[in-house]
């Protein structure tokens, strides 16, 4: 596998989604959503290496690094480095709704222990 293309791929699956979802584009949202879930299974199979999400979490988009984050606390690695992008996140009141969704996220996660996509 290409792995720059995966990343890429990944990046934009993404931010489509962000996009969509802030626009009300409900259809291309859960399209994009669908192809995320895609990814999450692909890197719970080890067929792509993790590290990607990791190398993710220090994306200068926002939306691409919470969506990292959210992958690697589901597949329950790196969670310390996760677990703290999204509460910088969430703590950000200048991102909005992004910084809603990772408070929404981390809420999960501790109250089930897990996240699943």
């Amino acid at each position: 596998m290409d792995l720059e293309k995966i990343k890429d791929d990944y990046c934009k699956s993404a931010i489509a989604h962000r996009k969509a979802s802030f626009q009300g584009e409900y259809k291309t949202a859960n399209k994009e959503a669908k192809k995320l879930k895609e990814f999450f299974t692909l890197f719970l199979e080890n067929k792509i290496d993790k590290k990607i999400l990791v190398e993710l979490l220090e994306n200068e988009k926002v939306a691409i690094a919470t969506w990292a984050a959210a992958h690697l606390l589901g597949l329950k690695y790196e969670m310390k480095k996760a677990e703290a992008l999204l509460t910088k996140i969430s703590n950000s009141d200048h991102l909005g709704m992004i910084s809603f969704n990772a408070k929404m996220t981390l809420k999960v996660w501790k109250e089930k222990g897990e996240l699943t996509f």
